[in-house]
């Protein structure tokens, strides 16, 4: 069974003001977690999508600090 997405991601504007911030809908069908360390995670369906649709989703996760390019 398919259901008809609850949000308008037109209208989605999450604001993020450094300090822990989570997103979901009336559903609670998933998440969107940023935290103050400039991590972002998503969780249940959002995440299955993501997924899904991320052809290079190994080039989109978490690296130590220690492991990333000097700036």
């Amino acid at each position: 069974m398919t259901r008809a997405p609850l949000l308008d991601l037109d209208l989605f504007e999450p604001v993020y003001t450094g300090a822990e911030g989570a997103w979901t809908d009336d559903t609670l069908d998933w998440i969107a977690y940023a935290s103050h360390e400039s991590s972002v995670a998503f969780a249940g369906t959002l995440a299955d999508r993501l997924r899904a649709t991320w052809t290079d989703l190994d080039d989109r996760g978490w690296v130590p600090w220690w492991d990333q390019p000097a700036k």
